[in-house]
């Protein structure tokens, strides 16, 4: 029934059905095992025992509410915040995700340790608290009217894709000069470098609606560039080959 609370708290675990829950608590002890993906849309209340993701989707639509409970992932775990409302603040998860998407206008707050492996999808909303966050090395981030409000720990290369237009590059551009492979904008969008960066794979405006403005800084390309959009510069701004080997543009 809507606003209803489901409680599993058995003493030795259990598998948790993959429904749609108004609430979700977990109160027992031993691991709580997802058995597919559910869907949260009131609070998930992680009082005592481990809710363990495994390899499915969890996707949170309310807040989380947590005792001495924890929440775990693992190599093929993915996450989605969304629906609406004020920001949820989010446990530390032991374990890492593959995937993480935020899709939630006020956004969340991560107060421990979260590593992805395969892709940060910031569709909407900002996610605070990004010094906890770890992006794998090969991970992508896909950014569109969602951000970071500090840079993540980049654990190797990063590929980053622009998917909305009006964007000013934030924190999910590393800033190291090794740190970011490949850097895409998609069709129809126009992104603005809000500070200098090194793309060491390849830069790609996509379409002839894509545009990349400067800003007054300069974009190091070490790879290729496959460009079928625009380029504005401000002032001193430049895209710059700056490659140790012969480089190609295309477009």
């Amino acid at each position: 029934a809507a606003g209803s609370t489901i409680v599993y708290a058995s003493a030795t675990g259990a598998n948790v059905s993959a429904l749609v829950y108004s609430n979700l608590s977990i109160a027992g002890s031993g691991t709580f095992a997802l058995a597919g993906s559910p869907t949260i849309v009131g609070t998930l209340t992680l009082s005592s025992g481990d809710l363990s993701i495994g390899a499915n989707t969890l996707t949170l639509n309310g807040p989380v509410a947590v005792g001495s409970g924890t929440l775990t992932g693992g190599a093929s775990a993915s996450l989605n915040i969304g629906g609406s409302g004020a920001g949820i603040t989010l446990p530390g998860i032991a374990g890492g995700l593959n995937n993480l998407t935020l899709n939630r206008a006020n956004g969340a707050t991560l107060t421990g340790p979260v590593s992805v492996g395969g892709a940060l999808t910031l569709t909407s909303g900002q996610l605070a608290g990004a010094s906890n966050l770890t992006l794998g090395n090969g991970a992508s981030i896909s950014r569109a009217a969602g951000s970071l409000d500090a840079a993540p720990t980049f654990a190797g290369t990063v590929n980053v894709t622009y998917t909305a237009t009006g964007v000013t590059t934030g924190p999910e551009l590393p800033a190291a000069d090794s740190a970011l492979n490949n850097l895409t904008i998609n069709s129809g969008v126009a992104v603005t470098l809000g500070s200098s960066a090194t793309v060491n794979g390849t830069l790609t405006l996509a379409t002839s609606t894509s545009t990349l403005a400067d800003g007054g800084n300069t974009l190091s390309v070490k790879g290729t560039i496959s460009n079928s959009g625009a380029h504005s510069s401000t002032g001193a701004g430049k895209i710059r080959f700056n490659g140790t080997a012969a480089q190609s543009f295309a477009g």
